[in-house]
């Protein structure tokens, strides 16, 4: 009973959970049907948006030049997003390619470890995509309220149940994108979680198991581990090229977006302080719980470094020239240090990444007004 419940847990655990991950593997009409409707969603939005922003301006009348600027950068990240998400399906063949690729590296493990690594952050993310659709919902409702103050709407008319139903359908599409990104990057993860595994089972044989194996060669249980952490990499490699435009747009938006709500907290003429605080708040969580599980791929990539360098003292006798080879081509690709998510093509997504990124912000931030001429 006990081995049917922890299966079936695993199982579960491995299972796509988010509705965009599972439009794009299950072909559900139910899920496709959602994911079309938000992208177009997104696309209609950014498109109006920027109509009545450029060309009829009627939204920047009497604007300052900040107000202006966070206006058309919102609007242009929601056709952005509608054109990626509608890019996730075009070419959800990639993704299937590197889902397969995944579940292969995962039938090689005993699966426990990685069912355990998954249901334990799928658990805590779950928690995070509540808080999401709260901080949303209170978004639309400061939206709403704005609208109606603006236009002096005291009943619901039939625009503006149409204005309430884009908002609605945008800010969940936001949640839905979210979601499958953090998702994605947890399964890579748990790929790395069985490297841990055969290293930590390797350090922890006994002496007597260790010289009978040196007559079959120990170095090719270490090319073995090594050849998994080759495949990750190429794994890794497809999600990235999968999801290289929607980080971009991603880090793109986000920085200027918290830029500009920083520099609103200094302009009263603008939203509340306590609405540009929950703005800032929501959007800073965003950036973080995605940047956190980006990095984490470069980290545990990195992570295994120690413990392929303590296989180095193992009492390893037959075929010594062959094992010293064998971890050091091992720890010389590790030292790369270019395992994981990129922005643009052009950086690694690390913690050095994101210290640099950090700093720009801050200084940006704090220009920011004078540059806008505020």
């Amino acid at each position: 009973m006990l081995t049917e419940n922890k299966v079936a847990s695993e199982n579960s655990s491995d299972k796509p959970s988010s509705i965009l991950m599972q439009s794009i593997l299950q072909s559900n009409k139910s899920t496709r049907c959602v994911h079309l409707l938000v992208s177009a969603g997104y696309i209609v939005k950014g498109s109006l948006g920027l109509y009545n922003n450029l060309v009829q301006q009627s939204n920047l009348s009497g604007a300052k030049n900040l107000a202006k600027f966070a206006q058309i950068w919102n609007k242009l990240y929601a056709l952005s997003l509608g054109f990626t998400l509608l890019h996730l399906i075009l070419n959800k063949s990639n993704f299937t390619k590197f889902w397969v690729h995944l579940q292969t590296i995962k039938n090689k493990s005993n699966g426990f470890s990685v069912s355990k690594y998954l249901h334990k952050w799928n658990l805590i993310n779950r928690i995070c995509v509540v808080a999401a659709i709260i901080y949303e919902l209170i978004i639309i409702a400061i939206e709403i309220n704005n609208h109606r103050q603006k236009y002096s709407l005291f009943k619901l008319n039939q625009p503006q149940l149409w204005y309430c139903l884009t908002l609605f359908i945008s800010q969940s599409g936001w949640v839905l994108f979210f979601q499958f990104m953090i998702e994605t990057a947890v399964h890579l993860q748990s790929a790395f979680i069985i490297i841990e595994d055969r290293l930590e089972s390797l350090q922890s044989l006994e002496l007597n198991y260790i010289q009978s194996v040196n007559d079959y060669g120990f170095d090719s249980l270490v090319r073995s581990v090594r050849s998994i952490y080759i495949e990750v990499i190429n794994c890794s490699r497809l999600i990235n090229t999968y999801l290289s435009t929607a980080i971009t747009a991603f880090y793109l938006y986000f920085v200027g977006y918290c830029l500009c709500i920083f520099s609103n907290l200094f302009d009263q003429s603008t939203d509340s302080l306590l609405v540009n605080i929950i703005r800032l708040t929501g959007g800073s969580m965003y950036l973080f719980w995605l940047t956190y599980h980006l990095v984490q791929v470069n980290k545990l990539s990195v992570k295994i470094f120690d413990k392929v360098y303590a296989l180095s003292f193992l009492p390893v006798r037959s075929r010594l020239s062959q094992f010293i080879n064998e971890v050091d081509l091992f720890i010389i690709r590790i030292d790369r240090h270019d395992v994981g998510f990129t922005f643009a093509h052009l950086a690694v997504i690390t913690p050095s990444f994101v210290s640099s990124l950090l700093t720009i912000s801050l200084t940006l931030g704090l220009a920011l007004p004078s540059l806008l001429k505020l």
